[in-house]
């Protein structure tokens, strides 16, 4: 998702929030365009739920950049709310008024393989933490996944066993590949 700046070897441009914005209004534009009302506000949460998760990811990278390693699951939220994100960053759109509808996979961190599970969809709660316990699939019939290498997947209810939470586990090839965002 980024691209070599001409003129500087090795600097790359990353695509900014309003880049980012653009791109998801148009998106849905379209979709509202060719699908009934109901399918088109439904996908739309989606994907603003899916551009969250991908602000949350560039947070938790400067982060570890900053620190050397990712905020401890036990204030991820408190550390990155106001100086990386606005706390309305942390809400799913689909989950009404939670304070946060994310939770943070402890077993992850910077140098974990790139298709480990780092930020998903949970229940509502602040500096949630877990695994797949803590997933919900309430809002989309489905839930949304931040991998440590940046990429966010939509994951159905039939896929979720496939993810990879710690660096022991196998999973499916497919969930994690270079796949970056429509639903």
């Amino acid at each position: 998702m980024s691209e070599k700046t001409e003129g500087q070897p090795g600097r790359q441009r990353k695509f900014s929030p309003v880049r980012l914005s653009l791109t998801v209004l148009i998106s849905a534009a379209i979709v509202i365009y060719l699908f009934p009302p109901e399918y088109s506000r439904h996908w739309m949460l989606r994907v603003k739920c899916m551009a969250n998760l991908k602000s949350l990811g560039d947070a938790m990278n400067r982060y570890a950049e900053e620190h050397g390693m990712y905020p401890p699951p036990k204030s991820w939220c408190d550390l990155l709310a106001g100086r990386y994100v606005s706390e309305e960053t942390l809400r799913c759109p689909a989950g009404k008024d939670n304070r946060c509808d994310y939770a943070m996979n402890p077993d992850a961190d910077p140098c974990s393989p790139h298709d480990t599970v780092l930020l998903f969809e949970s229940r509502p709660g602040w500096n949630q933490f877990g695994g797949s316990e803590l997933r919900t699939f309430r809002y989309h019939k489905g839930f949304n996944v931040l991998f440590v290498n940046g990429v966010v997947r939509f994951v159905t209810p039939d896929e979720a066993g496939g993810l990879k939470w710690r660096d022991d586990d196998v999973p499916d090839a497919n969930l994690a590949g270079d796949w970056q965002g429509t639903p």
